[in-house]
């Protein structure tokens, strides 16, 4: 982790003061995340970041305190969470970051997490024949770092990863975002030129993000 992965991480640049963050993790992301729900609204408050995403793994423990202190403080909360997917042969999972678009994807965010722990072969993780199918009202992004492309990427399996792209784009269409992040991470900038040469060759959108676990870099 680097201290990129921070809510202050957007200060001083241009347009910072309109940065969403769309992939943060609360305290009950448990060993991922130190963000406490009220001082990151009031941090978000603070820095004129007018909505954040809480996105936490494989739980929404956290979403009636967010929603209620975002609501309380003018900030816009987007409810989402980060979604373990179980790849087709035997590796290991990859997340995606799926985000509720309206009331609906609600309701297929809440059965999807309740299915990864009580329908799934392999507990907190769900299969993307399950995702798919209930996939009406959510937007979701490809998970950056640790992604559910990442690995293909970065073992220069590019057509792989293309025909998961195609995959996800069938069945959530302009709903499907690749996601970049620049945080010191080893891979990324390799990540970072494929996504991006993929996005203007299909036409996809890109969402830059932040990974966020932490209020301060020195909470690390």
């Amino acid at each position: 982790m680097s201290e990129a992965m921070s809510l202050a991480s957007v200060d001083n640049q241009p347009g910072s003061e309109h940065f969403v963050h769309l992939h943060a993790h609360s305290e009950f992301s448990l060993a991922e995340g130190l963000l406490k729900v009220k001082s990151t609204v009031a941090e978000a408050v603070n820095r004129q970041i007018p909505a954040i995403a809480l996105t936490d793994r494989n739980n929404l423990f956290a979403l009636v305190k967010f929603y209620e202190n975002s609501l309380s403080k003018g900030v816009k909360p987007i409810l989402g969470a980060e979604l373990w997917i179980t790849p087709q042969d035997s590796g290991a999972a990859a997340r995606i970051v799926a985000l509720a678009k309206d009331v609906r994807g609600y309701k297929n965010l809440l059965a999807l997490i309740s299915n990864s722990y009580t329908e799934s072969s392999r507990r907190g993780e769900i299969s993307e024949q399950q995702i798919f199918a209930r996939s009406e009202g959510l937007i979701v992004l490809s998970g950056g770092v640790g992604g559910h492309l990442w690995q293909d990427v970065i073992n220069a399996d590019e057509g792989t990863a293309l025909e998961t792209v195609e995959r996800w784009l069938d069945v959530f269409g302009d709903r499907y975002f690749l996601e970049l992040t620049r945080t010191g991470r080893g891979g990324e900038e390799q990540f970072i030129a494929w996504a991006v040469a993929a996005a203007q060759n299909i036409g996809i959108g890109v969402v830059a993000t932040n990974d966020v676990c932490f209020l301060d870099a020195e909470d690390f």
